[in-house]
């Protein structure tokens, strides 16, 4: 306290004194706090950065380990890759018949194999009845479908389902199956579903009965017409489907927050109208940078963007490799095929597909046997 001021604080009368004797000891209090909280800000800071360096090397850590752990499960994969393959040639030399050559004893084999039982086998049985009508239903309508993936390779290897398979895959041209839903809309019996699924960041495209209880679909997976039948089409369309995963996967757009906790809707509700401005804004690009177009212009043929991969396919597909459609047997049905269906089967499994899996499961789509009952019922019923 200076000595005019103090001067002047002796002469004021006893409340006021006691009133300033009062601030300053809240203003000692004011500097002691903040002394204090800057101390801690400090303290915090360099823990803070103890702590973040502590767990950077945990990480670091971590991160070795794991690579640590892919290059082992690379290896294993390559032993046992090598002794299926071991197992299997002394499988086959034991199994061919004496001058039979190796490939016609697999597929002799493989057609020999019994087919599901039970709820699989009903299950594949609702599924034929669907493709039955799919393939009525487009044939009438001039509009090419084609099976795919894991039901291709039935058809081939196995003339029908391969017997652990509860799916149908087939693929149609973008702009067909815009017609096929438009056609299917008063259909009393069947129907088309598209949802937007959230976590597979795709669209879900789904042919089924108008029965919503039945349980029982054939996928349906779009294709577009490429420019040009060249890695750099390829290569762009997957950049575009990384950059759609990218913003379905950003949380801090209420909108996204909102459909990832619906994690399905349809392409006509109120979130699923929102989210096709994203889907089709994507699309718009590829059409704009010239890498898609129409039927008449393309050298191409692309799987989707906006599509679940089932065989995360990497091959460029020149429009010729799949028109004209051929027709092959699946489960007594005459059924489309790609016209260079070979060719197709060694690009999504490789040269030699009649052979055993390799440790890889089947991707079971539901749990079919709380509908055990309904899918025995609907056989009688559907399948003759």
């Amino acid at each position: 306290m200076g000595r005019v001021w103090e001067y002047i604080y002796w002469r004021l009368p006893v409340g006021k004194r006691q009133f300033i004797d009062r601030a300053n000891q809240m203003l000692e209090k004011v500097d002691g706090l903040k002394q204090t909280l800057e101390s801690g800000i400090k303290n915090s800071y360099n823990h803070r950065n103890q702590l973040y360096e502590q767990m950077s090397r945990k990480i670091d850590g971590l991160s070795r380990e794991v690579r640590k752990l892919h290059e082992e499960n690379t290896r294993l994969e390559r032993i046992v890759t090598h002794y299926h393959k071991q197992d299997m040639q002394m499988f086959w030399e034991e199994y061919r018949k004496e001058g039979e050559a190796t490939i016609d004893a697999q597929k002799r084999f493989f057609l020999s194999l019994p087919k599901a039982q039970g709820i699989n086998r009903n299950l594949q049985l609702l599924e034929k009845d669907l493709l039955r009508a799919f393939s009525e239903i487009c044939e009438e309508n001039q509009m090419e479908y084609w099976l795919y993936a894991g039901t291709l390779l039935g058809t081939v290897r196995h003339k029908g389902f391969i017997p652990w398979d509860d799916d149908i895959d087939t693929c149609m041209a973008r702009e067909d199956i815009d017609r096929l839903k438009e056609i299917l809309k008063n259909n009393e019996e069947y129907c088309l579903t598209v949802k937007y699924d959230a976590w597979g960041y795709c669209k879900q495209i789904r042919f089924g009965y108008k029965n919503s209880e039945l349980p029982v679909f054939i996928d349906v997976f779009p294709f577009d017409w490429a420019c040009l039948a060249s890695r750099e089409s390829w290569e762009a369309n997957h950049r575009v489907k990384m950059e759609l995963k990218a913003e379905l996967s950003n949380e801090e757009n209420a909108l996204i927050r909102e459909f990832r906790a619906a994690g399905c809707v349809d392409v006509d509700s109120v979130i699923g109208k929102q989210v096709a401005v994203i889907f089709d804004k994507y699309y718009n690009k590829l059409r704009e940078d010239h890498v898609l177009c129409d039927k008449e212009e393309a050298e191409g043929f692309l799987f989707s963007f906006d599509s679940w991969n089932p065989c995360d396919d990497s091959n460029i597909n020149a429009v010729s490799q799949f028109f004209p459609l051929q027709k092959l047997e699946f489960e007594g049905l005459t059924c489309n095929v790609p016209n260079q269906y070979m060719y197709i089967l060694h690009e999504l499994y490789g040269e030699d597909f009649y052979t055993f899996p390799c440790g890889e499961p089947h991707f079971i789509h539901a749990d079919w046997k709380k509908n055990k009952k309904l899918l025995a019922e609907e056989v009688k019923k559907r399948v003759k």
